[in-house]
């Protein structure tokens, strides 16, 4: 018998709000010597709110897509399009996801960034949908 903790959960992004930011690692050259678990010099490179639709079942049994946006704090036609696809997580396991940013005008016109990550549950799952605790990605 498959518990309702065993089955596979839908992220509820619809309903929370998200900060993106991204840095730069910046090491110096005795940083870059230095022993793992040192630390490294970073930046702030790019901070913005993230501005998501619902997430649909899609492409398979497991499977999710959401659209969203992507605005810069640095200027209002910073923003890139963010198209999202998805594995549900099963349980307490995080569901995972990959995602393309587009820039469709201004200074970002043309770029595309990938973003690949874990989507983390908040507990507790109920109706196997949950509101999500944390978003990481490389």
């Amino acid at each position: 018998m498959t518990t309702e903790r065993e089955l596979p959960w839908f992220p509820g992004y619809e309903f929370q709000e998200f900060i993106y930011q991204s840095f730069l690692i910046l090491p110096t050259l005795v940083e870059i010597a230095a022993s793992p678990g040192a630390a490294v010099t970073a930046k702030k490179w790019a901070k913005g709110d993230f501005l998501q639709g619902q997430a649909f079942n899609s492409g398979g049994e497991g499977k999710y897509t959401l659209g969203a946006t992507l605005q810069f704090d640095s200027g209002p036609d910073l923003k890139l399009d963010v198209s999202i696809k998805g594995n549900k997580g099963i349980g307490r396991a995080p569901g995972t996801f990959e995602a393309t940013g587009t820039g469709i005008e201004g200074l970002l016109k043309g770029a595309s960034y990938a973003l690949y990550g874990w989507v983390f549950p908040e507990e507790p799952i109920a109706n196997n949908a949950v509101r999500v605790l944390r978003v990481s990605g490389i």
